[in-house]
């Protein structure tokens, strides 16, 4: 019985591994302060998985547990200060805009941060006083 679940084991985590080498992990896409600085939390995510994987591989070890603990945490101070440095950027941009009165500007920097708007139908109200809110049914009217 131990011999099989050893075989598994084993089968399991080469698969795991070469697979990881060969295709790599998914790559989400993330709000633009993440994107703009991927190359430095790229290696932060990295370090935060490797002590994940050491951890899983022994989760009774305490000072592997510690170590992802304290990995974790530096991790989400460092993104935390990059997130507050892109704001700040993107803060003091949007006043260099309205201190040159500058609409363009203004326009394409907020719409930089808060991201495309959708294109939603708005309802109509009918005479029965009902709300129509289908986009199908609006464009009958």
């Amino acid at each position: 019985n131990t011999d099989i679940e050893s075989v598994w084991s084993a089968f399991k985590n080469a698969v795991f591994e070469s697979s990881c080498e060969r295709l790599g992990y998914v790559k989400r896409k993330h709000q633009d302060w993440f994107a703009s600085n991927d190359p430095n939390i790229s290696p932060l995510l990295g370090n935060i998985h490797m002590c994940h994987c050491q951890w899983m591989s022994n989760k009774n070890n305490a000072t592997k547990c510690n170590e992802l603990k304290k990995v974790r945490n530096t991790c989400q101070s460092q993104l935390r200060q990059m997130k507050q440095i892109w704001w700040q950027k993107k803060a003091q941009e949007l006043q260099d805009a309205v201190d040159r009165c500058d609409s363009r500007s203004i326009y394409q920097n907020l719409k930089g941060v808060l991201g495309p708007v959708s294109g939603g139908s708005i309802p109509i109200l009918l005479t029965e006083g009902n709300l129509l809110t289908d986009e199908k049914e609006i464009m009958k009217c």
